[in-house]
């Protein structure tokens, strides 16, 4: 192998070994069954800078299978047949399926992005928002998604939050409750719910759930063994074909100036950036940073970053923006990739950083 197809097999391999883990036995055994196949790693080599690589050929495959592509490999994925065959049978029924539809994956690796558009981590968005929003009593929290994909968690004005003995938060009359079980410290549920303000998103590919051919990939990306995952999606794009979020369409350092012109001057601004950093080099990352900086000239603005990191699990962090702030992170909190729970690690008696205007 060259040195980048190495890359891309340890890409794989930690992909297995790092984020398939309790989630999904069958992708850990594909993704170990790719780092071992020189022409399936050729394969993967096509996916578009910045793109996780395993995610998008899994996803691309799902895609095939869901279309009803015929190929005994289906008969592992459990959310297309009642029984599957065990997790170890996959790897060569994958190996096969690729050889087959090579050309066939390799349009959807090179056209489709990874725009997973999981609802339920709006459950641990939401007491960082509450946060916020309790330092700006009286004024409305707007909150701008960057990857926003289709724009599901910018519907979160219409859903309800259950944190079990913690509470209930979130809309009084809820089109969809999203449970999320709560770790370590309580986080700051001070507020019932947010006071409003507008909602935007940012993408440069963004799915729109009035197209059959979107909202098919967004099913493709949800794992194969996650049936609530797959159920909760269905229930959120119905939820937004009754009055679709707002997603602009292009490249997010671009788009934001314009965005954030539009709102009013003085009113507190959230930027959300959910598992979307990792299609950032640095030098777009410098200059989301400038971006975010000119922003908070004419108002409260802060960055919540709900990311990967170093550790184990994904990470909360919020930093504020504007004249003698040094826009350095705060952890908040740990939180599940795709929602189902949070561990608070912030203080409670500790106001976040970007609470005094």
């Amino acid at each position: 192998m060259t040195r980048s197809q190495e890359r891309l097999r340890r890409r794989f391999l930690r992909f297995a070994e790092r984020e398939c883990p309790g989630l999904s036995p069958l992708y850990a055994a594909l993704a170990r069954a790719a780092a071992a196949d020189e022409e399936i790693i050729t394969l993967a080599a096509r996916v578009p800078p910045g793109q996780p690589p395993p995610n998008l050929l899994l996803a691309a495959v799902h895609a095939l299978l869901l279309a009803g592509t015929p190929h005994p490999l289906r008969d592992c994925y459990p959310d297309l047949v009642d029984v599957p065959r065990p997790a170890e049978e996959a790897p060569a029924l994958f190996r096969d399926f690729c050889r087959r539809h090579a050309t066939a994956i390799a349009a959807q690796v090179r056209t489709r992005r990874v725009s997973t558009n999981e609802t339920a981590r709006a459950a641990c968005i939401y007491p960082a928002l509450l946060s916020l929003a309790a330092a700006h009593p009286g004024r409305p929290l707007h909150l701008v998604d960057i990857g926003a994909s289709a724009g599901l968690n910018l519907l979160l004005d219409r859903f309800g939050f259950d944190y079990g003995a913690a509470g209930r938060r979130g809309a009084v009359l809820p089109a969809l409750t999203l449970r999320c079980a709560l770790r370590g410290r309580r986080p700051p549920l001070a507020l019932p719910r947010l006071p409003g303000g507008q909602r935007f998103g940012i993408d440069l590919q963004p799915m729109d759930v009035r197209r059959a051919d979107d909202t098919a990939w967004l099913q493709a990306l949800i794992w194969p063994e996650q049936h609530a995952r797959a159920a909760r999606l269905r229930q959120a794009i119905a939820i937004a074909r009754r009055r679709p979020p707002k997603v602009r369409s292009g490249d997010a350092l671009r788009v934001l100036p314009r965005v954030l012109a539009a709102l009013p001057a003085g009113e507190p601004v959230c930027v959300l950036h959910a598992f979307t950093l990792n299609q950032f080099d640095a030098g777009a990352r410098r200059r989301l940073q400038a971006r975010l900086y000119a922003g908070a000239r004419t108002r409260p603005l802060y960055r919540l970053g709900y990311e990967w990191g170093r550790g184990a699990a994904p990470q909360l962090q919020v930093a504020a923006y504007g004249p003698g702030r040094d826009a350095r992170p705060m952890l908040l909190a740990d939180a599940c990739a795709h929602g189902s729970w949070l561990h608070w690690r912030a203080p409670a008696d500790r106001r976040l950083a970007c609470s005094v205007d």
